[in-house]
């Protein structure tokens, strides 16, 4: 965690904020890997939200943005079908549709399109 905080001070003042988006997301990764804290899955999402917030015009967001929108797929996917699901396939949709429309040829954007054509693909 030290390296990510050291890198993340680094680059703070660069001019285009792509390579601390980058080491941000690296880093929450990192979070969601490693820790050990009872509502991990909960912090990822949130802290994956703050990073799309803070650059919501940056493509470099888009890698976030689909992080996220994975995640809520992952969780609506694996969900109890007895209980109130809290994200659903339609809104991971949604999400996809928007980061591939606003960012299409950033990293994120061709991994949200690439999702959604798994989503839409009839099996």
């Amino acid at each position: 965690m030290v390296i990510y905080q050291k890198l993340l001070s680094f680059h703070a003042a660069d001019a285009k904020p792509d390579a601390l988006i980058d080491a941000d997301i690296d880093r929450i990764n990192f979070m969601k890997q490693y820790g050990v804290m009872n509502n991990k899955d909960e912090l990822y999402i949130k802290t994956l939200q703050n990073v799309v917030d803070a650059y919501p015009n940056d493509p470099a967001t888009a890698q976030a943005s689909f992080l996220l929108t994975q995640e809520i797929y992952n969780t609506a996917i694996t969900e109890d079908k007895k209980t109130e699901k809290k994200y659903t396939i339609k809104y991971a949709k949604e999400l996809l549709e928007n980061i591939y429309k606003k960012f299409p040829e950033s990293e994120g954007g061709v991994n949200a399109k690439n999702l959604l054509n798994q989503i839409l693909h009839k099996e």
